[in-house]
């Protein structure tokens, strides 16, 4: 009695296996900007954002790209929308 090895099975679990890279990549990235995005929330310091980057309890994969964004991280004060500078503008003028 012979075994047929079914090569076709391989193709299969390698699309499966890329799904699944994808799919948790796809989350990590999620995590990663969520993270990132709590710890720089009302944050002007960079060295107040490196610290909390660095004690944030993170799968440690996602930990090393906050890390990694929060040592390259400075502040930028937000920007008025254009609704927001007409809106003022209006009221300056009146």
């Amino acid at each position: 009695m012979a075994f047929f090895s079914d090569a076709s099975l391989t193709p299969l679990r390698r699309l499966v296996a890329v799904e699944l890279l994808v799919e948790r990549t796809q989350d990590a990235k999620l995590e990663v900007d969520r993270a990132f995005g709590e710890i720089t929330k009302d944050q002007t310091d960079p060295a107040a954002v490196q610290a909390k980057a660095q004690a944030a309890e993170l799968p440690p994969r996602v930990k090393e790209v906050v890390v990694a964004r929060a040592a390259g991280w400075t502040y930028t004060p937000p920007e008025a929308s254009d609704a927001e500078k007409l809106a003022d503008a209006a009221a300056f003028n009146e």
